[in-house]
């Protein structure tokens, strides 16, 4: 009797050492998803402003506007890069299509996507 009892004693505490290891592993994944989360929120976050900026300039918005002239503030800095790509310059108040916010638009989800799938690799 006392050999079975050792033998179930020791069964159990391989099997508290082992939740004490996927304790930590999962703390680990939670702590990766949450990062993973996280750039996808900001990716999205930025690809809304972008997405707004290309309409607001689609129909011509008036740059005199608050809201509109936060919108093209607040993107500017993440098109700008993108604006000699076409040799063409933003024309505010005279609807047009801004290929280079299409482009930066572009570029942002693939980043934001090639930076999760790289981190979904991390064992």
């Amino acid at each position: 009797m006392a050999r079975v009892y050792d033998n179930i004693h020791t069964r159990f505490e391989e099997l508290d050492a082992q939740k004490d290891l996927d304790d930590g592993i999962e703390e680990e994944t939670t702590v990766l998803i949450l990062v993973m989360r996280v750039i996808q929120f900001m990716s999205g976050i930025l690809t809304s402003f972008l997405t707004l900026r290309f309409v607001l300039m689609l129909f011509a918005a008036n740059q005199a506007n608050p809201y509109s002239n936060f919108v093209f503030l607040v993107t500017k800095p993440f098109v700008a890069p993108f604006f000699n790509l076409f040799n063409s310059h933003p024309i505010y108040g005279i609807a047009n299509i801004e290929v280079e916010t299409l482009s930066a638009i572009l570029f942002y989800v693939l980043i934001g996507w090639l930076v999760v799938r790289l981190l979904a690799f991390i064992p």
